[in-house]
Order: C-alpha cells, then structure tokens, then sequence
C-alpha cells in the first residue's frame, strides 16, 4: 500500500513539502527540481450506488484513489424492468451508513425492454465532476435515463474546492 492509501493527510502534507523544496533556491537563486515524485489528486468520498427498490447499497469508487478514478456496478431491474428503475448515486466518507445522496438516475420501463441486466458506470473525473452512464451489460448499448440533481440545485466547482466536499454531477459520456 501507498502512503495516500494508509494516511491521506500525511501524503498531501509529504506533497506540499516536496512541491515546496521543489522550489528551494539551494545556492542563492537556482531552483531546484525534484523529479521522481509523481503527485495527483484523489477522490475525498466513496461514491456507490444505492438502488430505491431494494436499497441495496454498493460502492463504486473508494475514497483516496487517485483521479480520475470510475467504477461500475451491476443490476438487474426488479421484475424485469417493468416498473422501471430508480438509483440514487451517494457519497460517504467513513460510516456506509451516512449515505449522502448526490443525484438520481431512473430510467423508463420501455427503455429495459428485453434487458436482462444494466451496468451503471460512475466516473469521478479530475475536476471534481461525476459522471454517470448507463449500459446494456449484454450488448454494451447505452440506456436513456433521466437524472436528478439531489444538492439541492447543483453545487458549483468553486464551492467545492473550498469545502472540500460534495459532488457537482452531470450526465457525461464516461
């Protein structure tokens, strides 16, 4: 395991201090280069996967891994997709069961015809947003949905950055 895996706060602190000395003048004015750090950034939540029918809960992406970071899960519509299907895509950050949800997708009964199972793929891209895209697991054809926006009216990038926290989601081809 990485030093981001055990101790995230350790690694971005062991971050700062390399890009920092990075810049140290070591003679009075030359800066220097440290060029066998590789640093990015890192997902702050677990991201899962919540269907509403039986409020079974899967994670998709765990937190601290390094973006953009995707994941995918497997579901099979109950009763075949006649009564369509609804998922909510929540985030947490150590208790699974402080479910915070960031958005909803459903999609239309007409839309599972004939679909056994359907993989709902996240991705947590580099800036922060997520995207969601929905597949036939079978043939691999993307599935309409709709999808609702549960931060209460969206959260922008800027407010993220600052706090550190939530989701901005849109339904982006992963």
């Amino acid at each position: 395991t990485s030093l981001a895996e055990d101790q995230p706060l350790a690694s971005v602190a062991m971050g700062a201090a390399l890009y920092a000395h990075s810049f140290a003048s070591g003679d009075g004015g030359g800066a220097q280069f440290v060029s066998n750090v590789r640093m990015s950034s890192v997902t702050g939540y677990n991201i899962g996967i919540q269907e509403e029918a039986g409020q079974a809960f899967e994670r998709v992406i765990d937190k601290n891994m390094a973006l953009p970071a995707s994941g995918s899960a497997l579901v099979r519509p109950a009763q075949g997709g006649a009564a369509g299907f609804a998922a909510r895509i929540c985030q947490y950050l150590d208790d699974p069961t402080l479910l915070d949800p960031v958005g909803r997708i459903a999609i239309q009964p007409k839309h599972l015809v004939g679909r056994d199972m359907i993989e709902i793929v996240v991705r947590y891209n580099q800036d922060g947003t997520l995207g969601v895209k929905v597949v036939d697991a079978a043939s691999q054809a993307v599935v309409p949905f709709a999808f609702e926006d549960l931060t209460g009216g969206g959260r922008d990038l800027e407010r993220q950055r600052k706090a550190l926290a939530g989701l901005r989601v849109n339904t982006m081809d992963v």
